[in-house]
Order: C-alpha cells, then structure tokens, then sequence
C-alpha cells in the first residue's frame, strides 16, 4: 500500500521515524518480500519528502519469538538504512519482559520509558 503518501509524504514532516517489522513477523512475511516492501517505503519516502530525515528503529524485544528470528529482520532494516544512507537505530533491549501488555505490545507503564529512548536516539542523530 502507498499509505505513506497519504501519512507521511503529504505533510513533509522534518523527521520521519519507522518503526516497521513486528507485524510482519507476527504475520510471518518472508524476510526477502520483507526487505522488498521495507525498501520500496524507505525509497518512497525519500523521493517524496526529500527534505526529511528519515530514521530507521529497529524491532522491540519480542516475548514470543527467539532474539535470532528477531534479529534476521532487523538486519534487513539496518541493511536497508545503510542502502539508503539513513540512520538506523537498534531497539531490541529498550524493553524488558514486563514492560510488555502481551507478547507484542508495550504496556500503558512503559510508554515514558519508550518516549525518553525515541527523543535521546533522535537528538543524538540531530547533534552528528
């Protein structure tokens, strides 16, 4: 789906943060159309919005999957994020098990936790 037109590329926002992947391997998408449908949104992004930074974060702790699973798609996202000279942000121990609502979704409690680790990874890229 080109949502990212109507989501991102119509607002020219100054920062673009993707945080892609975990619905994908809920859903069990192959890591090579993975990397093909990651790659076609970096691309669109890029071309649409020129202007903005976009950054890639990578996939939360999963307590459903084994950290390899996780890690062979978040490889493909820190591959791509070099592809397209973007920066690429490791997200994996941000977490611990019990900031976890189920198995896939960040509890109400972890939320300011997650908020202080997007602004210090993205002032951190703003300050390079």
């Amino acid at each position: 789906s080109r949502r990212y037109q109507r989501d991102v590329v119509k607002f020219q926002p100054e920062i673009v943060a993707v945080t892609l992947g975990t619905n994908d391997l809920s859903d069990k998408v192959p890591p090579e159309m993975f990397k093909k449908n990651y790659s076609s949104l970096i691309e669109g992004i890029k071309a649409g919005s020129p202007k903005s930074l976009v950054i890639a974060f990578g996939i939360l702790h999963r307590k459903d999957l084994p950290p390899w699973k996780v890690s062979e798609y978040d490889n493909i996202i820190k591959e791509v994020a070099t592809l397209y000279k973007i920066p690429y942000v490791y997200t994996y121990d941000w977490l611990n098990e019990e900031d976890f609502l189920d198995i896939v979704h960040p509890s109400l409690a972890s939320q300011p936790k997650l908020k202080d680790k997007f602004y210090l990874s993205i002032k951190r890229i703003l300050e390079k």
